[in-house]
């Protein structure tokens, strides 16, 4: 099977099958995993890459320009909550619990998760916590009315790969494998979110019980802190500049498509409205020609929306750093995480 160029899990699989059907020949089956080991050790796995805070809220800024809204809110589902992506694609509107279906005074998000992977194992009943503000506020004005049968995606599994790609391609980054680079895909958005909230918080239990793993063994699989770290210096000038540029309009664009919604514009005329807010459409086509003239752009943009929010003088109730809002999670010293630029739209 190994010089057939055959997967190694098919070989597992087959070693567990034929023990489970000749319980006799389970010891006699060592050389077998002696050779598994062997495969593994010519063969390496390749874990998923986690997805950055910038690269989630640059998406996120896309898709409603291209009339996707479900595509905005089941990528922060996931990324928010740490969840596996099989779990969002089954979850229902009954199953998402929001503030305003919950007890007064409570201020995040629960995703029912029915079937958990590890129900055998631990607990059968289990929930993943979405705890950003502007993510729990775009998710009421999108699914507070919904039908409690309607799923949370509407679509297939295969039309969430397709646009996810397309929304990766837009920004610039690769969407197929080569040999040195696997591209970010929907099982990024899990180790992304645990990696994010590590960062934030350097609490490693907390971000076990949030992932919902069984052990630190397992759960530091998925942490990635040297890939998040690292990611925008492997990217060119011109992909940085324009990921910065979609992840700075983020809180602009997820407050003006939450009007959108409460008043009930249809998504296809979205990209009509945004298109040429505030200048932010003629940056995107401006980028690329040079990185630091787009730069510019961005940091404009984003001043642009700090002065315009902040004139209330209003101040905000101080959370905890991964209680912030996706868009406002900023600090004096920002960590390698988060953007090197904030995108916030107000000064707390």
């Amino acid at each position: 099977m190994y010089a057939g160029g055959k997967s190694y899990g098919i070989f597992s699989e087959t070693k567990i099958a034929i023990a489970v059907e000749r319980p006799l020949i389970r010891r006699q089956l060592n050389g077998a995993w002696d050779l598994a080991f062997a495969w593994l050790s010519d063969e390496p796995a390749h874990h998923h890459p986690a997805m950055p805070l910038t690269v989630l809220a640059a998406m996120v800024t896309t898709a409603p320009m291209w009339g996707w809204p479900h595509e905005a809110a089941v990528l922060p589902i996931d990324w928010t909550g740490i969840m596996r992506i099989g779990e969002v694609l089954a979850a229902t509107r009954s199953e998402l619990i929001l503030p305003c279906d919950s007890a007064p005074g409570t201020t995040f998000a629960l995703v029912v998760v029915r079937q958990p992977k590890t129900r055998g194992r631990s607990a059968r009943h289990q929930a993943a916590r979405i705890d950003q503000a502007d993510v729990i506020q775009f998710l009421t004005q999108m699914y507070a009315r919904a039908d409690s049968t309607e799923r949370l995606w509407p679509y297939s599994a295969s039309t969430l790969r397709k646009r996810l790609s397309q929304l990766l391609g837009a920004l610039n980054l690769p969407d197929k494998r080569c040999a040195e680079h696997r591209p970010f895909d929907l099982g990024s958005l899990r180790p992304g979110g645990a990696t994010w909230l590590l960062h934030r918080t350097e609490q490693p239990e907390l971000v076990r019980r949030r992932g919902r793993w069984l052990s630190a063994r397992t759960m530091e699989i998925y942490l990635q802190e040297v890939l998040v770290t690292t990611f925008e210096e492997k990217i060119s000038p011109k992909t940085r500049a324009l990921i910065h540029l979609c992840a700075g309009g983020y809180a602009v664009t997820l407050e003006r498509i939450m009007v959108f919604l409460e008043c009930g514009i249809p998504p296809v005329a979205w990209y009509y409205l945004l298109r040429g807010a505030d200048g932010f459409e003629r940056d995107i086509r401006k980028n690329g020609d040079d990185g630091e003239k787009s730069t510019s752009h961005a940091n404009n943009y984003r001043q642009g929306a700090h002065t315009t929010s902040s004139q209330g003088g209003k101040k905000e109730e101080r959370l905890p750093d991964f209680r912030l809002p996706i868009g406002r999670c900023r600090g004096s010293n920002p960590h390698p995480c988060t953007a090197p630029i904030p995108f916030c739209t107000s000064e707390w």
